[in-house]
């Protein structure tokens, strides 16, 4: 078990550096990043302690006691702030101060007062001899305070990417999923760390290497794999590259508008011009926001015509012209050297990933295979 436990500490520090290093590579690294750049310092930190206390480096131990000591409380904090930091444009750090004034004054009044301590081979203040003798109470409360915090920001993610969705053409699942899956794993971690808080306050002895370390590490591998094989997921705000506007977390409401069947028809008409004459779904960062001011339109009204009235939403109208624009350009001469991908780009499609599952989905083939029944 002690070869178990030594080959996990090492492979999650140097995937911590792997992941650190990814994120620091980038020249000009937006909140988002450089707050996730903190959350894995911090984790970073936090297992170089950890390996210090199993083999015993007691120098080591010292110097990194404090992100051991204030890990659990601040790293939750951090991911509430990061999920905000993706969606929201122009966030304002200063605003989520408040977050930070626990683990700030913990620090303050209780991990360095307690590394003084340990210098001084004694407690220095006599609250922090009652803080030792419910130190397995209180590690519940902080354990909680952590999970809580990983539940908020999941909650927020949610409620951001149902929004985005709606309101955004080039927004699929696959775009969240290293955000959706660091929250999950994380959730998944924190329940297994206040379970085993709790067995320990009640001393019953279950074995933390195989209940809550390795699957720590093992979120930290899966992590940095999907870090190394899909850079981009370490670059959260290409959610909201080239968005002229900001959303909400609250998606446009699916309130039920009637449409006298004179103001439906005019509105599908000046719609079907639209995209006959200006073809605005070329444009890949289309909004539901742009396409409702071109025809003069609120974001909230033009959603409800196209769900009440045309049965289809946005996001899939979009998509269903471009596969249309895709299927032209096969034909056409004029694109007998463009590429498939160079194609899908110019139909407004934003990725190779997207392109390929939404053609399956509009046509039953892959391109390639549409191309060569050509």
């Amino acid at each position: 078990m002690k070869l178990i436990t030594e080959f996990f500490l090492v492979g999650g520090i140097l995937m911590s550096i792997l992941i650190l290093f990814l994120l620091f590579r980038q020249k000009e690294r937006a909140l988002p990043q450089n707050i996730l750049l903190c959350f894995f310092g911090f984790i970073f930190f936090y297992i170089l302690n950890t390996y210090a206390d199993f083999n015993d480096l007691d120098i080591l131990n010292f110097l990194t006691f404090i992100f051991d000591d204030v890990t659990e409380i601040i790293i939750g904090p951090i991911i509430f702030m990061y999920v905000n930091a993706i969606f929201i444009k122009n966030y304002k750090f200063k605003n989520y101060y408040p977050h930070l004034i626990f683990p700030l004054t913990y620090v303050s009044l209780i991990s360095i007062p307690i590394m003084v301590s340990i210098l001084k081979e004694e407690f220095v203040f006599d609250y922090l001899k009652f803080l030792n003798v419910h130190k397995d109470f209180i590690f519940i409360l902080f354990t909680l305070y952590m999970l809580v915090y990983f539940i908020m920001a999941y909650i927020k993610f949610e409620k951001f990417k149902t929004a985005y969705k709606s309101n955004f053409s080039n927004i699929t699942d696959n775009d969240f999923n290293w955000v959706r899956h660091l929250l999950i794993g994380l959730i998944i971690v924190g329940c297994l760390d206040l379970i085993l808080t709790i067995l320990d306050f009640f001393n019953i002895d279950v074995d933390a290497v195989l209940f809550l370390f390795i699957p720590a590490m093992l979120l930290i591998f899966y992590l940095g794999y999907y870090g190394i094989s899909q850079q981009k997921v370490l670059l959260p705000n290409f959610l909201i590259d080239n968005l002229e506007t900001t959303i909400s977390e609250t998606p446009v409401k699916k309130v039920v508008l009637n449409f006298d069947k004179e103001e439906a028809a005019t509105i599908e008409k000046n719609l079907d011009l639209l995209f006959e004459k200006e073809k605005p779904y070329l444009d890949e960062n289309l909004s539901l926001q742009k396409l409702a001011e071109k025809l003069s339109l609120t974001d909230k009204k033009l959603s409800n015509f196209l769900n009440q009235y045309l049965k289809i939403s946005f996001y899939d109208l979009i998509n269903k012209h471009r596969v249309n624009a895709v299927k032209k350009m096969m034909n056409s001469n004029e694109y007998n050297n463009v590429t498939l991908l160079g194609i899908a780009y110019d139909a407004g499609f934003k990725s190779k990933t997207s392109f390929n599952r939404i053609f399956k989905k509009e046509t039953g083939m892959s391109p390639s295979q549409f191309k060569s029944s050509l």
